[in-house]
Order: C-alpha cells, then sequence, then structure tokens
C-alpha cells in the first residue's frame, strides 16, 4: 500500500497565510481604534488652569458641607473621591481606589467619596477624579487617579502625593494635562 506524502498541513497556501496575517491586522485596528475612543483629555477646556487652590477647595468642601451639615475638616488630611453615577471609567479606577484608601487610612486621613453635582462641574472637568487636602486644608493633589487607558496606580502620581503629604511636603500639584479613560461632567 502507498503511503502518502501529503499531510493535512500541506494543503496551507499562501492565501491561506495572507487571510491570516490579514485578520490580525483587522482585529488589531480595530482594537486599537476603540480603545483610542476611550482615551480623552482630562480638562480639555482648561477649566482647572483658570481657578485658584482655594476656590477649588472651598467648592468641594462647600458641596460637602450640603451633603453632610455635620461635616467637619477638623484639621485633617482628606482625600475626596469625586466620581459620577454613569461613568464607564470608575471600573477601571476601582483598584486604584482601593489602594489609595489603603494608604490615606494608613496615614490616619479622612476618605469622602463625592458625587459630581451640577454645583461641581464648573470646578471639576472630568470624572473620576480625587482631591487631596492637607491638615491645614490646603489643596495638595487635583486630578485624575492615573493615565492612560486604565488609569491604573502605575500610571499616576496620587501614591507619590500621599507620600510627600506624611513626609511633610506638600506639592499643590493639579493635573489637568493627563489622557486617560475621563467622563466629562459638562
Amino acid at each position: 500500500m502507498p503511503v502518502s506524502n501529503s499531510s493535512p498541513t500541506s494543503h496551507v497556501t499562501k492565501h491561506h497565510y495572507g487571510l491570516v496575517v490579514l485578520w490580525v491586522l483587522l482585529t488589531l485596528s480595530a482594537a486599537t481604534y476603540f480603545m483610542s475612543k476611550k482615551v480623552v483629555e482630562f480638562d480639555p477646556q482648561g477649566i482647572l488652569a483658570l481657578q485658584s487652590h482655594q476656590g477649588i477647595v472651598a467648592a468641594i468642601l462647600a458641596e460637602q458641607n450640603a451633603r453632610e451639615p455635620e461635616f467637619s475638616r477638623a484639621q485633617r488630611a482628606t482625600l475626596f473621591h469625586l466620581r459620577q453615577d454613569k461613568c464607564h471609567c470608575n471600573v477601571t479606577s476601582q483598584s486604584h481606589i482601593e489602594t489609595l484608601n489603603t494608604q490615606a487610612q494608613a496615614l490616619g486621613m479622612q476618605i469622602i467619596n463625592l458625587e459630581i453635582t451640577n454645583n461641581l462641574k464648573s470646578v471639576i472637568p472630568s470624572t473620576p477624579a480625587t482631591l487631596i487636602i492637607n491638615n491645614a486644608g490646603e489643596l495638595a493633589y487635583l486630578g485624575p487617579y492615573g493615565q492612560g487607558f486604565a488609569c491604573t496606580e502605575k500610571t499616576g502620581v496620587v501614591s507619590a502625593v500621599l507620600n510627600n503629604l506624611q513626609k511633610g511636603f506638600n506639592s499643590a500639584l493639579v493635573l489637568n494635562q493627563a489622557k486617560g479613560c475621563y467622563c466629562a461632567t459638562s
């Protein structure tokens, strides 16, 4: 009985390889396109550059006082998580938020979750974002948790700001030129 030298893979032609390469290229192009649509500027209108640090802190504290009249800062450093309910980017920043909460708790900071209201839309351009104020009530950081598609701890500076506060240094950093997964407040 004669043995056939042809195997099932011997029928694969250059045409088949070409189709596989084309499929891979189209898939990568589509993925890149859809991911780039989710990476937007944090402050495209330059809202934060037009405001004073004291004005930003005052607006956030006034909103928190309106929400909880018994709220008192009590000369305590505070980490505010600023968010909107229907923002799809909340999911990507959740693990970063949990890490920051652990770090802030270890520093004895107060942690407050604050939903963006109409009053804050003129102050905060996008969410998710965070505001850190030091013991004296001064702005230490305002901006996104991170940058890039996932906004992870590896792409953010918030942990460094918390470490600096612990060492007595206040960077008073407003990060308005960032690109990542953000939802505009307006």
